[in-house]
């Protein structure tokens, strides 16, 4: 029961972070200029910010077909661009 309930929080989480970065007007236009033209998604990435956080490792350590650099670049831009205390205050708006 308790994995379930993870998975689909995961699930919500995820959801809200792309929504947000698409929805956001300054990240939408750099997503299209700058991110468009990479070889990996933004599920990807998100993902691997995800599990980093939810982890508690090290960006060095992580594990994956994207190198922890390009990784620690696009959390770099959601921080700078407030996107996780947008998701918090839409987490504590449902709440």
């Amino acid at each position: 029961m308790g994995c379930l309930i993870c998975n689909i929080m995961y699930f919500y989480i995820k959801n809200f972070i792309k929504e947000i970065i698409i929805c956001d007007k300054y990240i939408k236009h750099y997503y299209n200029k700058t991110y468009s033209n990479t070889k990996y998604t933004l599920d990807q990435i998100i993902d691997d910010i995800i599990y980093i956080l939810k982890m508690g490792i090290s960006w060095r350590n992580l594990r994956s077909s994207i190198k922890w650099q390009s990784v620690y670049f696009y959390y770099q831009r959601f921080v700078n661009n407030d996107i996780f205390l947008k998701i918090s205050l839409l987490i504590q708006h449902l709440l």
